[in-house]
């Protein structure tokens, strides 16, 4: 007697299911890449807009801060910026000829002229220099007592700081030429630097050995009653870069696309150089 043969169904997708359903899948697929370019433009649209928001904020800001800080000075506190008839503080030079504009653009504008004492954007932290103590009282002659007094300081040991800056960038933006001021009860003029090496956050300096604190106690009466006086640990420091001048102008410039203004476009331009009162302005080149 023949046995019978079992058949066992598998359970699985004919070639006709599985073409259905990659259709399907492609035109889902299809909607949903639209989608998602939709909002890929969308978050790229938001992100150009919000950098020309603070490009434009910070373009109105920095006019502000300008004007907040003509004429300001802050290597001697006691004293105004220097002045001259040549190159004045702050003046406006009226109806300035405006090279290569066309015939819808301005052809004359104002310029701006305004001086200041610029401080970095970041406060430092005085570690050691100048006598510094970290409390107490102590007696004897340190370098904040000689400018004090008016003596001569003693290289290597009166002229030497130690200053954290909390960040390494910070520290070597900090470069000879500029000064910095001691926020303590000498602080009322700032020290020029003579060298400056930094070393991650920490910046070493020395300064120009100069008695030039004798005569800066001004209201407080003879600057020997003071003595002793010591740099203290830990009192905040900000560096300046002295003397510098900022002028606002119009010029014409090249940033718009359209072909039909090959002069461009009037941009106001804000150049900033050295102020010398005895000199006309002259910009630094970049």
């Amino acid at each position: 007697m023949a046995r019978r043969r079992t058949f066992h169904h598998r359970d699985g997708f004919s070639l006709v299911e599985l073409l259905v359903a990659l259709v399907f899948t492609g035109v889902l697929m299809s909607g949903m890449a639209k989608v998602f370019q939709a909002s890929l433009t969308s978050f790229s649209t938001s992100g150009e807009k919000l950098s020309s928001v603070r490009r434009n904020r910070m373009a109105m800001d920095l006019p502000y801060d300008d004007l907040n800080t003509a004429g300001m000075s802050l290597v001697d506190v006691t004293s105004p910026l220097a002045s001259g008839t040549t190159n004045p503080s702050f003046y406006i030079i009226p109806n300035v000829l405006v090279t290569n504009a066309g015939a819808d653009d301005p052809a004359r504008t104002d310029e701006l002229y305004l001086a200041f004492d610029q401080p970095l954007g970041f406060e430092g932290r005085l570690v050691t220099g100048g006598g510094s103590i970290s409390g107490g009282t102590q007696s004897g002659s340190t370098a904040s007592e000689k400018m004090l007094t008016g003596a001569s300081l003693t290289a290597g040991t009166d002229n030497s700081y130690t200053i954290d800056c909390k960040d390494a960038s910070y520290a070597a933006s900090v470069k000879p030429g500029m000064s910095f001021l001691i926020k303590d009860n000498l602080s009322h003029q700032a020290m020029t630097i003579l060298t400056a090496t930094a070393t991650g956050s920490v910046v070493a300096l020395t300064t120009i050995i100069t008695p030039s604190l004798a005569t800066q106690v001004t209201g407080r009466g003879d600057p020997a009653v003071l003595a002793p006086v010591r740099r203290r640990v830990g009192a905040g420091v900000v560096f300046i870069i002295p003397q510098q001048m900022v002028r606002y102008r119009i010029a014409m410039l090249n940033l718009d696309p359209d072909t039909t203004k090959p002069n461009g476009i009037p941009c106001l331009i804000r150049e900033q150089g050295v102020f010398n009162p005895n000199q006309a302005f002259v910009p630094d080149t970049i």
